[in-house]
């Protein structure tokens, strides 16, 4: 069979894909791989949040005296997400964490599964926490950025290590072998 670029169409690539799900490097580089993803995400909401601080400090939005009746509603909202996201988040990471562990698999599939799970916890935490800075930005009432920062806490607990994952993962003392 025949592409419209004029070269065959081999499907055994497609299938060699396939077999490939399992993360490239050794499991010291990928749990650094996720280190490094967790820190980022995290500085880039303490980075967000600096920058609105400044913005509120600096005065570049003016004075909305509408938006001081509405402050009630916006913390009230911005509690409500929050307290749902970590609900969802702290769920959905211990019934992943429960799936990965009785999968059977290697050490480096396990690895493989756990990033996903990581990722999708730590923007669960992620997204009440902008939505906090931006909030603070229209509002520029200080204490709904205890949101953020508890937000931030909760991604930062997450931070992946060895002793961590091998309590998590529930690691044999093969894969806690492997690890070091």
């Amino acid at each position: 069979m025949h592409h419209r670029l004029g070269r065959e169409f081999q499907p055994e690539i497609f299938l060699e894909m396939e077999k490939q799900t399992v993360a490239a490097g050794t499991p010291k580089e990928i749990i650094r791989g996720l280190r490094i993803l967790t820190i980022a995400i995290s500085a880039g909401l303490c980075i967000f949040l600096l920058l609105a601080v400044m913005a509120n400090s600096l005065k570049v939005l003016p004075p909305d005296t509408k938006m001081d009746r509405a402050t009630p509603a916006f913390l009230l909202i911005t509690l409500l997400i929050a307290v749902l996201c970590v609900i969802r988040a702290r769920v959905m990471y211990a019934k992943k964490t429960r799936e990965i562990k009785a999968g059977g698999h290697s050490l480096r599939v396990k690895l493989d599964l756990y990033r996903p799970v990581l990722v999708l916890y730590i923007a669960l935490c992620e997204g009440p926490a902008l939505f906090s800075v931006i909030i603070f930005f229209l509002t520029g009432k200080y204490e709904i950025l205890g949101v953020a920062g508890i937000m931030l806490v909760l991604m930062l607990e997450k931070m992946p290590g060895t002793g961590k994952l091998i309590r998590e993962l529930d690691l044999d003392w093969r894969e806690q072998e492997e690890l070091n």
